[in-house]
């Protein structure tokens, strides 16, 4: 009879590798929670599969996490914080400028029953 190599970790042992790398539970609290001992916990942890899955698991979550700042910094970058746009072309491998000049433009319009309408415009800081 042949040895049967396996090709993917079980169930607990996925659960297992989030709870470490996650959440940060103790080899205790994980045993305890997935219902295993500490020594079948302490094997699976020098397994290169269980390993690479913490290490895909935290990757994860570092990509979703850079994802979240992203958003948030590109918000602040386009309410004006200059900070935050520096962050965001920087991490986009943009240089950012050494100086802004923002003008802020009214633009007024009416229009009358008689489908007339009128436009003005004003320039600030310009």
């Amino acid at each position: 009879m042949g040895l049967h190599k396996r090709t993917e970790l079980t169930a607990k042992q996925k659960q297992a590798a989030f709870l470490y790398a996650i959440e940060l539970k103790t080899m205790k609290e994980i045993s305890s929670i997935i219902n295993i001992s500490e020594q079948s916990l302490c094997k699976w942890k020098k397994d290169p599969m269980w390993q690479e899955e913490v290490d895909r698991i935290l990757k994860e979550e570092w990509r979703e996490s850079c994802k979240s700042l992203q958003k948030i910094m590109i918000k602040k970058a386009k309410d004006g914080d200059f900070k935050s746009l520096e962050y965001v072309l920087s991490s986009n491998g943009y240089k950012a400028p050494e100086q802004v000049i923002m003008t802020e433009k009214t633009i007024n319009i009416t229009i009358d029953d008689d489908n007339e309408e009128d436009f003005s415009e004003e320039d600030y800081n310009e």
